[in-house]
């Protein structure tokens, strides 16, 4: 199975732009709504301007794999069959990402496990990331360790 990094290439699709398209696989939205979304989404950590949303809106639009509908005096993007299946196929490769970082995670000494539930708690709080963890401690934790890892959270 191709990996992301491949997959996104192999289409022809930068990152910003799979930013996007994820973003409209919520929901139709007009361009100057997915720039504050994203704006949103990395805080301080990067600043999406409008000479780089909309260049790459009108790319995925001509590639296909988005459409316009003027609504409200707005162009309004949404993702098409070709842009949907990109989001799904995509979707698919991080829960096998997902589910590697589980596996590995189990192997990391207590002390990093617990470095790794910060700085996820962190930016949890901060509204930046996307809210799931792709584990459960308790799973294979001992109770001192589930215990310590709670407070920390």
């Amino acid at each position: 199975m191709l990996r992301l990094g491949f997959f996104v290439k192999a289409e022809g699709i930068s990152p910003i732009q799979f930013l996007i398209l994820l973003q409209l696989g919520k929901q139709p939205m007009y361009g100057y709504e997915i720039l504050k979304v994203l704006r949103e989404q990395f805080g301080d950590i990067w600043e999406p301007k409008t000479g780089t949303i909309y260049p790459a809106l009108r790319r995925l639009e001509t590639r296909g794999f988005i459409e316009t509908k003027l609504s409200e005096g707005k162009d309004f993007y949404s993702l098409t069959e070709k842009g949907e299946e990109i989001v799904k196929e995509a979707g698919e490769l991080l829960e096998e990402y997902l589910e590697f970082a589980e596996k590995y995670y189990r192997f990391l000494p207590s002390p990093h496990r617990c470095r790794i539930m910060e700085k996820m708690r962190e930016r949890l709080s901060n509204g930046r990331w996307p809210v799931f963890l792709p584990f459960h401690s308790n799973k294979f934790e001992d109770k001192e360790t589930r215990i310590g890892n709670l407070k920390i959270m």
